[in-house]
């Protein structure tokens, strides 16, 4: 699969997985699983002021860019945007297509699982609608979207954005705007799809880049 189906796909898995965990007692069910009830340190990340965790997570956020930016100025980036683009074409020309996505599709696991442990570290809960909700797939494809998919810094743009504004609205109509936060991505995602299909950021990319003379008076 690719393109949205892929994208459909995926979302598919994670309401699946949410189900199975929500069935399975030893998993927490639907209740959630807590941490075990023993004095913790800062070997367990634990901390008494939220400050500390970030400036982990920053630090991760870090770690993750620079990943990102070597892998796509590596030879793995290339096949990937040439993947994008064409993968038959790419196939024709000796790229592994396969191999390559197997790889970026473990590369990205890798990276949300470090993200995931320490937010289960950080709160010491997890529960089904937290790991596997609906709303968590969506608002990382929509981030991306937002901001500019295939972009460095565009999920980052994206989250910049999205997140102040669920905060927002959660703060200002509490339980009685349970809903509109999926009103919210609705619009999000057609005003993106109408408008501005790369991104945000990809707006003022090719702003920013020059344009070539085409005068008829110079040579060639």
């Amino acid at each position: 699969l690719s393109g949205h189906y892929f994208s459909m796909a995926t979302i598919a898995v994670a309401e699946t997985m949410r189900l199975i965990v929500t069935n399975t007692d030893w998993l927490g069910a639907a209740v959630g699983l807590s941490g075990p009830t023993v004095p913790r340190n800062i070997f367990d990340l634990s901390f008494l002021s939220s400050l500390p965790y970030y400036y982990l997570f920053l630090a991760i956020l870090v770690i993750t860019l620079l990943i990102t930016w070597w892998m796509t100025n590596s030879r793995m980036g290339f096949y990937l945007r040439a993947i994008k683009d064409s993968e038959r074409a790419a196939r024709s020309l000796g790229a592994p297509a396969s191999r390559t996505k197997l790889y970026a599709y473990m590369l990205s696991a890798a990276l949300t699982s470090v993200a995931g442990a320490l937010y289960a570290m950080m709160f010491g809960f997890v529960d089904p609608e937290s790991g596997f909700g609906i709303l968590i797939s969506v608002k990382i494809l929509i981030m991306a979207a937002l901001g500019g998919a295939g972009l460095l810094f565009g999920p980052l743009v994206g989250a910049a954005i999205l997140v102040p504004l669920e905060e927002i609205s959660n703060s200002w109509l509490g339980g009685k705007g349970a809903g509109l936060t999926f009103v919210l991505y609705g619009a999000i995602i057609v005003v993106i799809a109408r408008f501005q299909p790369g991104g945000l950021l990809s707006l003022f990319t090719r702003r920013s880049k020059p344009t070539k003379d085409t005068g008829a008076g110079h040579a060639p």
